[in-house]
């Protein structure tokens, strides 16, 4: 009895053991491929013949699949944007909260001279020229701390030593609402910055002469007065009117009127300094502006002017032209730049009206 109840347990263990090791079998076979999945030697798993096991291995294969799918997109995509990158015409880049540069593509390197690594360990910072260091510094950690977008134009010296105009525009990226850093672009704009000095020269400069025009004067006034009486400096201003002008444009032309303008231009400028302004606000009438020049130096300086403009012609047939010089001082109680101007003015019809070829001191 004990003996057949002994064959009875073993028995039912052997079905047992057999039982578990038919249900497990699909799991342990799900198992294996799973691993040869992680591993790329497999791309799918095998579905098992019983339905319960089927389905959920149609499911995740379907789930395996579209995952695939999504890889290859993402692959596709990483490649078109390493192309752009890798070619773009501007230097891009992108940092992490702190403005730390973490990445640079090729036409940065090629713009500012310095690798990754090397602006890593340094940054931008060191590589501003001196005089715009602090303003660009400003506008940078402004735009950092407060992360919003921000265009800084600075001098930049490459690693050849090389001095250029940048551009850099930065702007916040955001991933889920949560700020992550910052993507930038840089571009050369040395020949921009250029063009928009020589028009900004043009637009205050007589075209014909080469001397500054009303524009210029006024802005040249306006800060010699200021420098002047901040450092407590003499200031002069010169008013020059030519004589019998209008005779030379109406017997010789206009091309002749033109050419002495042109020569009057050039011997005030070679009777004043570098520092000095020499300005044509309009038709025949001269103003120099003379900083930190005492009222004798001033009136000697007309002397010479007025000297040059009537023997600049003596041996051609033109008519004769001479200057009416009106000289004065900035005084305390001037308002503003027109007071100087006008007492200027005076002067020098208080010359023409004196016999012309006439200066008139108004201290």
């Amino acid at each position: 009895m004990i003996w057949f109840s002994i064959l009875i347990i073993a028995i039912a263990l052997g079905v047992l053991y057999w039982v578990v090791r038919w249900e497990f079998k699909p799991l342990r076979n799900v198992s294996v491929q799973t691993l040869e999945i992680l591993s790329g030697d497999r791309e799918h798993l095998d579905v098992p013949r019983r339905t319960e096991g089927a389905v959920l291995v149609r499911q995740f294969n379907r789930l395996l699949a579209r995952n695939r799918k999504q890889q290859r997109e993402l692959s596709d995509r990483q490649a078109y944007l390493d192309i752009l990158l890798n070619t773009a015409p501007l230097g891009l880049f992108m940092t992490d909260q702190r403005g730390n540069i973490e990445y640079i593509n090729p036409k940065m390197r090629e713009l500012t001279g310095y690798t990754l690594q090397e602006l890593k360990e340094a940054g931008l910072r060191e590589r501003i020229a001196e005089s715009d260091r602090e303003g660009t510094l400003v506008s940078w950690q402004n735009a950092i701390s407060e992360r919003y977008a921000a265009a800084i134009d600075f001098r930049f010296i490459t690693k050849s030593a090389a001095e250029s105009w940048l551009h850099l525009e930065l702007e916040p990226v955001y991933s889920k609402s949560i700020f992550i850093g910052f993507a930038g672009s840089l571009r050369d704009a040395t020949n921009e910055v250029k063009q928009l000095e020589e028009l900004r020269i043009q637009a205050n400069r007589d075209t014909l002469t080469g001397l500054l025009n009303r524009r210029g004067y006024d802005a040249a006034v306006q800060r010699t007065i200021t420098d002047a009486r901040l450092f407590n400096e003499s200031f002069q201003l010169m008013v020059v009117d030519l004589d019998e002008f209008k005779a030379v444009n109406d017997t010789a032309g206009h091309e002749a009127g033109d050419g002495v303008l042109q020569k009057v231009a050039e011997i005030m400028l070679e009777h004043t300094r570098e520092t000095d302004y020499c300005c044509r606000l309009g038709g025949d009438e001269f103003v120099v502006l003379l900083l930190n020049c005492p009222i004798e130096r001033a009136e000697k300086i007309a002397q010479n002017i007025a000297f040059d403009i009537a023997n600049m012609h003596k041996d051609k047939n033109i008519v004769q032209v001479t200057a009416s010089v009106g000289v004065t001082s900035l005084r305390e109680d001037d308002e503003d730049e027109q007071d100087i101007l006008r007492r200027a003015d005076k002067a020098a019809y208080k010359a023409k009206h004196a016999g012309r070829n006439q200066i008139v001191v108004e201290p």
